[in-house]
């Protein structure tokens, strides 16, 4: 079946559903993970943040990101 941007089908698109390749969602899952890790760690300190190698700003800026955005 032919693809629009490789996410949604024709099909999809003429029956109104959406279909997302199941690693996808797995993408997002541990993507939700680590931003919610880093709002944890940024909330015991700032030197929790250095131990993973980023900068207090790096870690807020990526946390407020939503879990589908790279």
């Amino acid at each position: 079946m032919a693809s629009v941007s490789g996410f949604i089908s024709l099909a999809a698109l003429r029956f109104g559903t959406l279909v997302v390749p199941h690693g996808v969602v797995g993408v997002w899952a541990e993507r939700r993970r680590y931003r919610r890790d880093l709002l944890r760690l940024l909330k015991v300190g700032p030197h929790m943040i250095d131990d993973v190698g980023l900068t207090v700003g790096e870690a807020e800026q990526e946390a407020k990101k939503p879990f589908w955005q790279a």
